[in-house]
């Protein structure tokens, strides 16, 4: 309803009251209107709101939040008191019941003794603890320290002589009966279903062995191989004697030319059957001599394997290098040519009754004499 002075009385001390004893309502026609006290009227002013149907509030100096949004800022304390007159105690606000029905101070809010009570005063020594049931005690036990499952222990850990038990079944325990210097090495006894058995002293990178019944020690590397050397034999798949004699290096010296013999272009200057010891062999190196150096000229040499299809078949050669032996003019060796010769893989492998043929396709000139070098080793 709108205001009508005859409805209103104006009390002293600035305010009006309704004339009717059941009072009216007041309605605020529109929406976003304020209500605002003081002398600001609208957003800047304070009191209260309606922001789009949504009631808000706003503090002097505030900002306008709705109602119920405040999460409170003041601080849960937990008073320092005395209830009987004694030692001063802290009460932990987890249970707040009311006012404070401590009554010698006056101003602390308490808590349900069913909730945990008040913590009583520390004894200020090293020997007890605060249980569970809000007491202070030296831990049950007698100082037994108990390891629950499997522990992830990092760092030293230090026991005082005969403290420390190592327990491998329900039936023995042992311990360690002397306390061990810091630094120092220590045996310790374990039991197990056949015996016990003793860590010893040892070094890094030695073989490991019994230095006593039941005591570990180690090889010293002086004497005996270290985990390095032996290492080396590692991939062995079989004694090292017989790999040894399955893994062969056969060399063959040929002499093609006495040294007082004119080196001259021609195939078939030498031949040399494979033997069966050089069965299933490759050709891996090869090197010729002369024993008058060429003056101008390379001296070239091929080598070239012989086959048979059958026994009764002709041998049909092949070159078993890529790249043919040459000996460099005034040179003696093939060691020192520009150009090494290069085995032709294909054609590397001889079996028994193959037939090693030498060729001569460059003789150089005033060459003397002819030594060929073949190495086999087995593949």
């Amino acid at each position: 309803m709108a205001r009508r002075d005859e409805l209103w009385t104006s009390r002293v001390g600035g305010y009006i009251e309704p004339i009717s004893p059941s009072g009216f309502d007041i309605l605020i026609k529109g929406t976003s209107k304020y209500l605002n006290f003081n002398t600001t009227v609208g957003s800047t002013g304070y009191g209260l709101r309606d922001n789009a149907g949504t009631m808000e509030f706003k503090d002097y100096g505030g900002a306008w939040a709705g109602f119920g949004s405040g999460g409170g800022s003041g601080d849960m304390l937990a008073s320092v008191y005395d209830p009987a007159g004694g030692a001063a105690q802290v009460a932990f606000l987890t249970d707040i019941t009311g006012t404070n029905s401590n009554t010698n101070t006056g101003d602390e809010i308490d808590m349900t003794a069913t909730v945990g009570g008040l913590v009583p005063t520390p004894p200020n020594n090293t020997t007890d603890f605060l249980r569970g049931d809000g007491t202070f005690a030296a831990p049950a036990g007698g100082g037994d320290m108990v390891l629950a499952g499997v522990q992830s222990v990092t760092g030293k850990k230090t026991f005082d002589t005969t403290k420390l038990a190592v327990k491998g079944s329900s039936t023995g325990v042992n311990t360690i009966a002397s306390a061990i210097a810091d630094g120092t090495d220590y045996t310790n006894t374990l039991p197990a279903s056949a015996g016990t058995f003793a860590l010893g002293t040892g070094t890094a990178n030695e073989i490991a062995y019994w230095s006593a019944t039941n005591v570990l020690g180690t090889l010293a590397v002086a004497t005996y191989p270290s985990l390095t050397e032996l290492a080396y034999v590692k991939g062995l798949t079989s004694a090292v004697q017989t790999q040894l004699n399955t893994a062969k290096i056969r060399p063959i010296s040929i002499q093609v030319l006495d040294g007082a013999s004119v080196l001259a272009v021609a195939n078939g200057q030498a031949y040399f059957r494979i033997p069966t010891t050089l069965n299933g062999m490759n050709l891996t190196s090869c090197s010729a001599q002369v024993i008058t150096t060429s003056s101008s000229g390379l001296p070239n040499v091929m080598i070239t394997r012989g086959r048979q299809s059958s026994a009764t078949s002709n041998f049909t050669y092949v070159d078993m290098l890529s790249t043919a032996i040459t000996i460099d003019a005034t040179e003696y060796d093939s060691k020192d040519a520009t150009a090494a010769p290069v085995i032709d893989a294909s054609n590397d492998d001889v079996n028994t009754g193959d037939v090693i043929r030498i060729d001569v396709d460059g003789a150089g000139t005033g060459t003397l004499g002819l030594n060929i070098t073949l190495i086999f080793e087995t593949p």
